[in-house]
């Protein structure tokens, strides 16, 4: 146990260290803190965009995308930012940025980590998505906290390649969790590490809890803030459910299996099994919007 200890003593001060990982973006920063506000308005937020070009033509492009259904075309970044919400607006942000600085790697590695990133996106999405269907009342930053639920499994890249393709292929060949496999091979999970790097960051209480409580939304005690990892915890089931999958076998086959619908049936007193099957049932239909807007990332 010390030795373990240590162990992850050791990662966790090479995380604080490291050189090769991405630092979270300037614009996403100055994002998140501008939406933190209770009053936050476009007004605020145009300034910030418009310091970034190629993230502003992102917006408006996601704005006159399918997903958002407007028959006249968006020209205006101000419109554009108002069909697309604030809440959306953080994420895109964050997907932009984080991304463009991660793609910097071998043309392989792009697109290794290309799935990554889409079911990272359709995680945040789906999250989204099931708090609005539902009325499930989530803090701000349901989809940056979707997006970045596994930016640990990037550390543990990070930190050893080598070793995290091998717990990558664990996963896959042995049908076991993607948790179990990291911790065969590195003693350290991507929640753990994922937390490390929310510190690192500076993330909103909200985002940090979904990153580092996505697997075990039950493990935090005040229940207000276990609403989001367990929203998240089953977003990232439909993800993988519907093919948007990286490095993850999964060991729950039945939804209503999940701790985190366990615990908003606990917490939202409406919610019936019903509600996630009806969900299951309708949710195929948005699936080919979803890809089209992740597309738009890239």
């Amino acid at each position: 146990m010390i030795e373990n200890n240590q162990k992850i003593e050791e990662y966790h001060r090479q995380v604080l260290t490291l050189v090769n990982l991405p630092t979270l973006p300037i614009i996403a920063t100055e994002i998140i803190r501008a939406t933190r506000e209770d009053r936050v308005s476009v007004n605020q937020i145009l300034p910030i965009l418009e310091k970034d070009p190629p993230l502003a033509m992102k917006v408006l492009k996601m704005a006159n995308s399918a997903y958002y259904g407007i028959r006249e075309r968006v020209t205006s970044l101000r419109h554009a930012v108002v069909i697309i919400g604030l809440e959306q607006l953080t994420g895109l942000a964050l997907s932009f940025s984080v991304i463009k600085s991660v793609n910097n790697d071998q043309e392989q590695r792009k697109l290794y980590w290309r799935s990554f990133w889409e079911h990272s996106s359709a995680t945040g999405t789906i999250a989204q998505m099931i708090a609005e269907d539902m009325g499930i009342n989530t803090p701000s930053n349901t989809y940056a906290a979707g997006l970045l639920h596994d930016i640990g499994k990037l550390v543990l890249y990070k930190l050893n390649s080598t070793k995290y393709g091998q717990a990558f292929d664990l996963c896959r060949e042995s049908h076991i969790s993607s948790v179990e496999a990291e911790t065969k091979v590195f003693d350290l999970t991507h929640e753990l590490a994922g937390s490390w790097i929310s510190e690192k960051w500076k993330l909103p209480e909200n985002i940090h809890n979904g990153i580092s409580y996505h697997h075990q939304p039950d493990s935090i005690q005040e229940p207000e803030h276990q609403v989001l990892p367990a929203l998240i915890q089953i977003a990232d089931w439909i993800a993988n459910h519907y093919s948007f999958k990286f490095g993850n076998f999964v060991t729950v086959l039945n939804p209503l299996d999940l701790k985190g619908w366990q615990l908003l049936k606990n917490h939202y007193d409406w919610l019936k099994d019903d509600n996630l099957n009806q969900y299951l049932n309708n949710v195929g239909d948005r699936m080919e919007s979803i890809r089209e807007m992740i597309k738009m990332l890239y």
